[in-house]
């Protein structure tokens, strides 16, 4: 699904969108939408941002992070930004 989306682009979306619909197929579908680039391709993946599963609910985040260049972690998670070394001269 993968190279569908990275050569076929815009015409691929109603291949990967109705995949979604089948629960076998739906984790490479989310995959394969976030290397479309596309906006629909997110719109498409928005519904599984809260899928009980929560390997969907990622696949779904990751795919939108990578098309929209949002960060998928949560700022509790992600280390804090580090310092400048004027802001540290400053304190000291």
């Amino acid at each position: 699904m993968v190279y569908l989306a990275t050569l076929d682009g815009p015409a691929a979306l109603p291949v990967l969108t109705s995949s979604l619909a089948m629960e076998g197929r739906r984790p490479d579908a989310l995959f394969a939408l976030g290397f479309t680039g596309l906006r629909d391709a997110v719109e498409a993946c928005v519904p599984y941002l809260d899928d009980a599963e929560p390997p969907i609910a990622k696949l779904a985040g990751e795919a939108v992070a990578a098309i929209t260049g949002v960060r998928s972690t949560p700022r509790s998670s992600a280390r804090p930004p580090r310092p400048s070394h004027r802001a540290a001269a400053q304190a000291g």
